[in-house]
């Protein structure tokens, strides 16, 4: 039972945390994002936590099934195996210059940590990888959620606090989001 109560009063904390360094913001916007709903728990543990990350920042994600996906949504897709033409260390990739697509390599993200850890780095990689296509840009921080290259420590406490973004990716991503609103595809969403 103490466990249940840790983990509530974690995920708790996580969700409302809001990082005091970030200056007041006017919400940027809604984005729209579909995702396959498998491999069952992990995933819907890891949409929850990445729009808790985004809400922080005043991005609202709204999550849509992959088979009814509006015109001009994100789309999350989950890679089965490993695919040989990415480093092994690469849990995913984003397409930010095409303007939509995901792909998260989930087997990957089971072999590199504990089954109790998976959902939170699978929210991170996805969080991630939509900050890229967001930003319009393959460009990486040097510190924070789109910094290159997460270390051990990194993928340690990621699953106890939810990494922050960069000032600058938060102006980027808030600038993504207002261009996008403005497409034509936009009010479909």
């Amino acid at each position: 039972m103490m466990i249940i109560a840790v983990y509530a009063a974690v995920a708790m904390a996580r969700a409302g945390a809001v990082p005091a360094s970030l200056p007041a913001r006017a919400a940027a916007g809604t984005v729209t994002i579909c995702g396959e709903v498998r491999p069952g728990l992990a995933f819907g543990v890891a949409r929850k936590e990445v729009t808790a990350m985004y809400a922080r920042i005043g991005v609202t994600l709204a999550w849509h099934d992959a088979n009814h996906c509006p015109d001009g949504a994100l789309r999350v897709s989950l890679f089965k195996g490993y695919p040989a033409d990415f480093p092994p260390e690469q849990l995913g990739y984003a397409l930010p210059f095409e303007g939509s697509q995901i792909v998260i390599f989930w087997e990957r993200i089971e072999a590199t940590t504990n089954t109790r850890d998976a959902p939170p780095l699978l929210a991170h990689v996805m969080a991630h990888e939509i900050g890229h296509v967001l930003e319009g840009t393959s460009r990486h921080s040097a510190s924070g959620l789109m910094k290159a290259h997460w270390d051990k420590t990194d993928v340690r406490d990621l699953c106890w606090k939810p990494m922050p973004f960069a000032e600058e990716d938060i102006d980027l991503i808030y600038q993504g989001v207002k261009e996008r609103a403005s497409r034509p595809f936009a009010s479909k969403n």
